[in-house]
């Protein structure tokens, strides 16, 4: 199954398993999208307009015709993650054993764990995994505090290789992506 259409797959099944809470946060955190995202031009015209429009999301989170917000939003969440996680929550949500082909979006290494999961680098987003806020810092700045993350990447790399192998929500989440044990 082309990568495209297992995510496509996947994301159909998870909208419909959202909460009325989940949906509303969904779509408040991607009511900010626009022409500067790939997302944006996906939506259709009237959506994109509305989108602009307004500053708040709307009150009548519930109407379909944000699902295809939401889809964006969910299939966000696969970018750079790998082919067999992919088949794997396949088969778990529709019991159905796919092998996925299609390359995977390349992104960028977390400083702290060293997984795939960053779109930019030095631009304060959040690893998903490690939830270390990349700063900027890297190999050569291991001891320089860092005030978003309230510590050194050394003591953030510390506290990540101890909880690795013992957490499951961060087990799962290395399942998730590539590891890189070089450095960008």
């Amino acid at each position: 199954m082309e990568r495209a259409n297992a995510i496509e797959t996947i994301c159909s099944i998870e909208i419909t398993k959202l909460t009325n809470e989940e949906r509303e946060n969904l779509l408040m955190s991607w009511w900010c999208i626009d022409e500067e995202d790939i997302e944006f031009f996906r939506l259709p015209s009237d959506l994109q307009v509305e989108v602009l429009k307004h500053d708040k999301f709307p009150k009548d989170y519930m109407n379909a015709k944000y699902d295809l917000l939401l889809m964006e939003a969910l299939k966000y969440n696969y970018k750079g993650v790998k082919n067999e996680y992919i088949a794997k929550q396949i088969f778990t949500l529709t019991g159905t054993t796919v092998t996925v082909v299609g390359d995977p979006q390349l992104l960028w290494t977390c400083q702290c764990c060293r997984y795939r999961t960053l779109s930019e680098r030095r631009d304060y987003s959040v690893c998903p995994v490690c939830l270390w806020e990349d700063d900027g810092n890297d190999d050569n700045s291991l001891q320089e505090f860092s005030v978003p993350n309230n510590m050194t990447l050394f003591e953030a790399r510390i506290a990540f290789a101890k909880s690795e192998n013992t957490d499951l929500k961060i087990i799962d989440l290395c399942e998730r992506y590539y590891r890189d044990d070089k450095s960008d």
